[in-house]
């Protein structure tokens, strides 16, 4: 649940997206990251577990900046595979700087005296790594739709869902493999 209401304002970018104008869609998903990082914050989750809120927050706040102060801007056309993209970006940064963006959510799942086994800092690479796959190829083919100007929403919408849907299916069968009382 913690990962769906982290992926809200996506969530919401794409529903609103879909039968709204740009400025009222980035406006909402804005604000959904907002009550998504302040929930995320009340209920105790520390700054390293806020990668994804923060990241959405600054993102679609950019974003309704410019839908909203360049009204011509063709922020709908290239929406789609910026935010997917800009997904991959938050993801590669936490990989880079050696804190896979799953660490924090998997210590707030898994007992204490597994954090620093190397077998559990290896199983959130992997996962990772795959939703950093997941939201690059989702923003590369996104990318592809929109230079032709192809972004209807039967071939967007998809493609975003599956970008979710995806790793987060790859991730519980990766989870009930795990033997019980083991570390990662």
């Amino acid at each position: 649940m913690t990962f769906v209401r982290s992926l809200a304002p996506w969530i919401v970018f794409g529903v609103l997206g879909a039968f709204l104008p740009d400025r009222w869609a980035v406006l909402a998903a804005a604000g959904t990251a907002l009550i998504a990082l302040g929930l995320a914050w009340r209920s105790g989750r520390r700054p390293d577990e806020l990668v994804i809120e923060l990241s959405s927050l600054a993102f679609f706040t950019v974003l309704a900046l410019i839908a909203n102060l360049a009204p011509a801007s063709d922020v709908s056309r290239w929406a789609g595979s910026a935010s997917e993209l800009w997904l991959a970006g938050t993801v590669a940064v936490t990989l880079a700087l050696h804190r896979p963006f799953t660490l924090a959510l998997a210590r707030a799942q898994a007992p204490r005296e597994h954090w620093d086994r190397p077998e559990f800092y290896r199983f959130n690479v992997i996962i990772s790594r795959a939703w950093l796959i997941s939201f690059a190829a989702a923003g590369l083919i996104l990318l592809a739709l929109a230079i032709p100007d192809l972004t209807a929403l039967w071939f967007t919408v998809p493609v975003m869902v599956l970008a979710i849907l995806i790793p987060i299916r790859y991730t519980a069968s990766l989870v009930k493999r795990i033997p019980k009382g083991t570390p990662a």
